[in-house]
């Protein structure tokens, strides 16, 4: 166990720092994504109460693999947030729940 949490904090720590670079280039807003994103997946599984053990998995798969990740991305390339990107984001939702 302790080879894992030290394994996921490095994996955080390179996500948190590649993040934030993005932020910087883009949008520092993007910051409170990036927090949001890192704090959702430590508490997935960790944490005093890990909701992903609540019945809450689904639902955070939904919003961070799916419209997160996509409007995200789409917003980092584009600078604009698209409905279609909010529809291809909950297709991809739905896609990533369905695992």
């Amino acid at each position: 166990p302790r080879h894992v949490r030290w394994a996921a904090i490095a994996a955080f720590g390179v996500a948190g720092l590649a993040g934030l670079a993005v932020s910087i280039a883009v949008d520092v807003r993007l910051l409170v994504v990036g927090a949001a994103c890192l704090l959702a997946g430590w508490l997935y599984t960790g944490g005093p109460r890990p909701y992903g053990y609540l019945g809450l998995g689904e639902l955070f798969c939904f919003v961070f693999f799916g419209l997160v990740a996509t409007v995200g991305t789409v917003y980092v390339e584009t600078g604009h947030v698209t409905a279609l990107a909010v529809l291809t984001g909950s297709a991809m939702g739905f896609l990533a729940t369905a695992i």
